[in-house]
């Protein structure tokens, strides 16, 4: 499984850990939409997660202070493009040291 970082390491750890998770997949879509400014807007998510009972969950992994004020806009349109197929969308940081401890 391809990762960016070692927050997005540690995510994947995570849900690997997670019973309700099924599947999961790095980067396996792009979103490409047009802003209100008609700026064209591209995200590439960096996981798509199966979870059981077949429902869909996508996340982006980026501490809060990495975010910069263009991500930003792209964190808000996916939700709402994820909302639009039935998928839900969580933006994480860096896991918490003790629990990734324990985990590893």
């Amino acid at each position: 499984m391809g990762y960016g970082s070692w927050p997005e390491r540690d995510r994947l750890v995570l849900l690997d850990f997670d019973p309700l998770v099924t599947g999961m997949a790095s980067q396996r879509f792009r979103l490409s939409s047009t802003g209100v400014d008609r700026k064209r807007i591209r995200h590439t998510p960096d996981f798509f997660v199966r979870r059981e009972g077949g429902t869909g969950l996508v996340v982006d992994v980026r501490p809060d202070k990495r975010i910069e004020p263009w991500d930003a806009v792209k964190f808000t349109a996916t939700p709402e493009a994820c909302s639009l197929v039935g998928w839900d969308f969580a933006r994480v940081g860096i896991p918490d040291a003790v629990v990734m401890a324990n985990v590893r």
